[in-house]
């Protein structure tokens, strides 16, 4: 039970983190502005120095990874089935952000 309830924990923390990023990468897009090549707000300053980019890309892999993992071994729970679900489902609008913030800029 106790190795069960790790995987919950990561899944959440895992989906936590996926939401954030998203949301960080779609104000970018949205709210980023550069003047003379250098980022001039807290979006642009945020997405150039921590590689939100980066952070993104990784993140949508291993929740699609880890969503199909968990609903593999869901062994007929709900919760972890649900967690996986949401995690494979957050990698469509995750790669959304990452077009609208790569897109916003060109």
């Amino acid at each position: 039970m106790k190795k069960s309830n790790g995987f919950y924990v990561f899944l959440g923390v895992l989906l936590i983190i996926q939401t954030i990023l998203m949301f960080l990468t779609l104000a970018y897009g949205e709210l980023g502005e550069y003047t003379e090549n250098k980022p001039s707000n807290i979006w642009s300053i945020i997405w150039t120095t921590a590689y939100i980019g980066l952070w993104q890309v990784l993140s949508n892999l291993t929740a699609l990874i880890s969503g199909i993992v968990g609903l593999v071994k869901c062994e007929g729970d709900a919760t972890r089935k649900l967690l996986s679900i949401l995690l494979i489902l957050s990698f469509f609008p995750g790669a959304y952000c990452m077009i609208i913030a790569i897109g916003s800029h060109f």
